[in-house]
């Protein structure tokens, strides 16, 4: 195992989804690989952060702040963000 393929299957390892050897090597890798150990770590960090997030709490502040960079209260309308120098309003593509 090198640390590309442990990146690679890091994931599918942390959901299970690996046979037994497969799972062996990664566990093995991460023993002895500081810097895909601290990868795995980090990695389990994030998802016990999101698992432990509240995301009723989350999504309508992700709206809010959506909303706040795109949509003018004081005169109801959409605007282009800051960045874009034509000032025209975003297209309506499908």
């Amino acid at each position: 195992m090198d640390c590309e393929s442990f990146s690679q299957l890091l994931g599918s390892w942390m959901d299970g989804k690996l046979d037994a050897a497969s799972r062996a090597s990664m566990a093995e890798h991460a023993q002895s690989c500081a810097d895909c150990r601290v990868l795995h770590e980090e990695r389990q960090a994030l998802r016990d952060l999101v698992r432990s997030s509240k995301a009723d709490e989350l999504v309508p502040k992700l709206i809010a702040s959506i909303r706040e960079s795109v949509f003018d209260e004081r005169d109801g309308r959409l605007h282009p963000p800051p960045d874009d120098p034509s000032g025209d309003p975003p297209s309506k593509t499908p």
